[in-house]
């Protein structure tokens, strides 16, 4: 996941570029919503990347820990109720705990098949396919 959101910040970059050198060298300007929807691409794509490159699921013996923009959790293995696969064409997550539920997608295939089956394993709840 993190390949196609750099990949868009540089396209959105090199547009950004593209469009600034044409007004100043080419003499061609471009009306100001072009510049206002590149800026929003911009803006966009970089809260996007602060806040998936922000968050982080963590397996250890214990439990799991969750790690997001501004928030710290410890969910230990006894607390998980349930975890499921949200829907098999577009792969996710739920898990299912006493005090709440929390979702990871499964865009990440490899690493993230291998976190669910490690979370259904340690709290032995879960569809086993």
């Amino acid at each position: 996941m993190r390949v196609p959101i750099v990949l868009a910040v540089g396209f959105w970059c090199l547009m950004l570029m593209l469009v600034t050198s044409l007004a100043v060298f080419g003499e061609h300007f471009m009306p100001a919503t072009a510049y206002l929807g590149i800026l929003f691409f911009l803006y966009l794509f970089g809260f996007v990347s602060f806040y998936y490159f922000s968050i982080s699921l963590t397996v250890d013996t214990g439990g799991i820990t969750l790690i997001g923009p501004g928030s710290f959790r410890w969910v230990p293995w006894r607390d998980i109720l349930s975890v499921s696969v949200l829907n098999p064409y577009f792969p996710g997550y739920e898990v299912t705990t006493r005090g709440e539920a929390f979702g990871f997608s499964g865009m990440v295939f490899s690493e993230h098949q291998r976190l669910y089956e490690l979370i259904v394993a340690y709290s032995k709840h879960g569809d086993r396919t």
